[in-house]
């Protein structure tokens, strides 16, 4: 071997650990860099995904709002639902009994017609609003003023 070839050889080895070194310190360098970076992204990572759950738990909030408010709403309206219902019944109890006072002075009336030697006009059940057009017959007892001083 020549001393060129020595020195060509030496000069290769000495360029091939320079360029380890460099290629060493770089990775040591960027090592931290890029564990940074990844620190870096992860927090974003956390923070966007804090930042979803806490979206998560107004939202999950809102609808419990929501759905006690309607909770409420229903049970306002199945209360007066409850109140109409004891209404009603009560109108029934009331007009039934209305109805069988009406009955029973229709019978007293028909048989005080039957007395004096009249026939009673028939029943003639209505139905629907056939009953609207019906006027009311005033009796000696309902007159007016009007026809008592004439």
């Amino acid at each position: 071997m020549t001393a060129n070839e020595i020195v060509l050889l030496l000069g290769g080895i000495v360029a091939a650990a320079n360029t380890g070194f460099l290629i060493y310190f770089a990775w040591k360098k960027i090592k931290p860099e890029v564990k940074k970076i990844e620190n870096e992204g992860d927090s974003e990572i956390v923070d966007a995904a804090n930042l979803n759950l806490e979206g998560a738990k107004i939202s999950a909030q809102m609808l419990l709002d929501r759905i006690n408010e309607l909770k409420g709403e229903l049970d306002a309206e199945r209360k007066v639902r409850k109140e109409d219902a004891e209404y009603f019944r009560r109108r029934i109890k009331d007009l039934d009994r209305e109805s069988r006072d009406y009955r029973s002075w229709a019978a007293k009336l028909v048989k005080q017609v039957v007395e004096a030697g009249k026939i009673p006009a028939p029943f003639i059940p209505s139905w629907g609003e056939s009953d609207s057009n019906v006027t009311a017959v005033r009796t000696d007892l309902e007159k007016s003023d009007e026809d008592k001083h004439a």
